[in-house]
């Protein structure tokens, strides 16, 4: 017996980057997402070997949210999604998700002018 389903589609994600070291917690809108309670759905952010992250809720059937997994270094992936319970049949052509690196003080510079102020 098969059962048809409408094709998944993802739009857009918010936020749409978010640093390299993963855990940004993100929206994905999308179309004809679906709440199978037999079937775990993922994300997938790129194609790297850790790239698939069950998701975190099922909102409705135009909304989800992942938790995007760590990279190695900055790059802009495509954010997909399975519904299929076994993280296959990914959508296609979803949107860009840009992972950057934190940004880190490495310098104050005039250091003698802020320590005459004090």
């Amino acid at each position: 017996e098969y059962e048809y389903y409408p094709t998944l589609r993802v739009i857009r994600t918010f936020p749409d980057h978010g640093p390299t070291s993963g855990g940004t917690q993100v929206w994905v809108i999308g179309e004809n997402f679906r709440n199978a309670s037999n079937a775990i759905a993922f994300c997938k952010f790129g194609d790297g070997e850790n790239s698939r992250v069950q998701v975190l809720a099922f909102v409705n059937t135009t909304h989800l949210q992942c938790v995007t997994p760590p990279v190695l270094r900055p790059d802009l992936v495509r954010v997909e999604v399975s519904m299929n319970g076994i993280g296959g049949n990914y959508t296609s052509h979803g949107p860009l998700f840009g992972y950057m690196q934190k940004p880190a003080v490495t310098e104050l510079v005039p250091l003698q002018q802020l320590l005459a102020q004090q």
